[in-house]
């Protein structure tokens, strides 16, 4: 029996979605820790990947193209890290005022 595209288009997306959830629980996971660098280690993979199909492009619009759409990843990574790192300095400030006001 062959496969219809249906089936197949399923199988490639959770190809695709799957290993890019973890990658996304990763990151909310590194963002978490007290050292703030560590968030900034997916985003920097992700970015050197795209410089990759950057240079395999053969014209000047498959470059910008194939840049932007490889760095898809980059921005949601550098999105997640700056949400985390946001509240966390806000509990953080929070928690200052709440020892100030003891």
């Amino acid at each position: 029996m062959a496969m219809t595209n249906s089936v197949l288009l399923w199988i490639l997306l959770m190809v695709w979605l799957v290993p890019f959830a973890l990658f996304i629980l990763l990151q909310i996971f590194l963002c978490r820790k007290e050292n703030k660098w560590l968030g900034l280690i997916l985003p920097a993979i992700s970015f050197l990947g795209s410089l990759v199909f950057l240079l395999q492009a053969t014209n000047v619009r498959a470059m910008i193209l194939s840049f932007l759409v490889s760095n898809i990843g980059t921005v949601v990574y550098l999105l997640i890290y700056v949400g985390i790192r946001r509240k966390k300095k806000k509990n953080s400030d929070m928690d200052q005022m709440k020892i100030k006001d003891l």
